[in-house]
């Protein structure tokens, strides 16, 4: 039987964005945290700087927690039920994660 014409490419083309995105997202968030504690010293104490540095901190933290929960909760699926949930597969034979 014969693949869906294109359809390998598209599970490459997603698995490719996950794989990519996840560790720009992380390194985003590292560099916001940086540039906010930067922002957050050199606010010479000006409450409004002050403030929208911490708020720069917090949001960037959060993301952070966010990602980490989010591979936590993948993995504890994963561990529960079997399924792995972190390898992206549609289900067509040949593809990069060699679906069955």
């Amino acid at each position: 039987m014969t693949e869906p014409s294109g359809a390998v490419q598209i599970q490459e083309l997603i698995l490719r964005f996950i794989n990519i995105s996840v560790p720009i997202s992380f390194l985003i968030l590292t560099v916001m945290i940086l540039y906010s504690g930067i922002k957050f010293i050199r606010s010479g104490g000006d409450p409004k700087e002050t403030a929208a540095a911490r708020a720069m901190i917090i949001g960037s933290v959060t993301g952070i927690a966010f990602l980490a929960l989010a591979w936590i909760a993948i993995k504890m699926v994963e561990g529960f039920t079997g399924v792995q949930l972190s390898v992206f597969c549609f289900g067509f034979k040949g593809g990069p994660n060699n679906c069955p």
